[in-house]
């Protein structure tokens, strides 16, 4: 059983090295408080249980997942954190090498930590411009946009009084990858879906979302006169 007390760390000679690095830690000022910290202590192990504070400022609004079944999970991270980083149970920490010390250690953490945050967060800031932009040039078309997530936009198009409806999809490789896009017919008989997947429009993800969104639609008024002619 694990005794949770600091004070056997603190006051027996066997966890010198433990105990200088506890004190280390909870003093540095890139540590962390004293109160986030807790140690488990048994006859051969010492567990640090510490709790990080993250800036999740720039990370997108939690989504209140629907609930599917009862299972409770226990999990370090905040739902917050969860819902962009993944479940705690997959997360691959740094190494702990045997020359480092607790408080480089959690620095490590960290930034591995922080460098995550950051991904996730220009890549949602990358979509939204995207979707935004899109939605400003189609204002009077659009049909329905996410805005929570902006992963989605769906908007009617127009060439030579032939309409459908235009589907944009962003991934999670985007910027690199292009969004995915889809054509689907309103005017085929109900119970048949008549779609087709647009691959070839151009795309350089160099350039300005408000240069690619051009292109797109610039692509659309080719490939909307095919898809007017296809074969059900």
């Amino acid at each position: 059983m694990f005794e949770h007390t600091v004070e056997k760390l603190l006051q027996e000679n066997i966890y010198s090295r433990y105990r200088d690095e506890y004190q280390m830690l909870v003093t540095n000022k890139h540590g962390v408080e004293q109160e986030n910290v807790e140690v488990n202590i048994d006859a051969s192990t010492i567990q640090f249980l510490i709790s990080l504070k993250v800036d999740c400022t720039s990370l997108p609004e939690y989504i209140q997942p629907v609930e599917n079944d009862h299972t409770i999970w226990y999990n370090p991270l905040s739902p917050r954190l969860e819902q962009v980083l993944g479940n705690s149970r997959n997360m691959v920490l740094p190494e702990y090498k045997k020359d480092m010390i607790l408080v480089d250690y959690v620095a490590l953490v960290l930034k591995m930590i922080d460098n995550r945050i950051g991904i996730v967060a220009d890549h949602f800031k990358m979509k939204k411009i995207y979707i935004m932009s899109l939605t400003a040039v189609r204002n009077r078309d659009i049909i329905e946009y996410d805005t929570e997530t902006y992963n989605k936009a769906v908007f009617m198009y127009n060439v030579n009084d032939y309409y459908c409806l235009v589907t944009v999809n962003i991934g999670v490789k985007f910027p690199q990858e292009k969004p995915s896009v889809q054509l689907s017919s309103i005017y085929c008989q109900e119970g048949k879906q008549c779609t087709e997947t647009l691959d070839k429009y151009p795309y350089n993800p160099t350039h300005r979302p408000d240069d690619n969104i051009d292109n797109l639609l610039q692509f659309l008024n080719e490939a909307v006169l095919k898809f007017k002619n296809h074969k059900h």
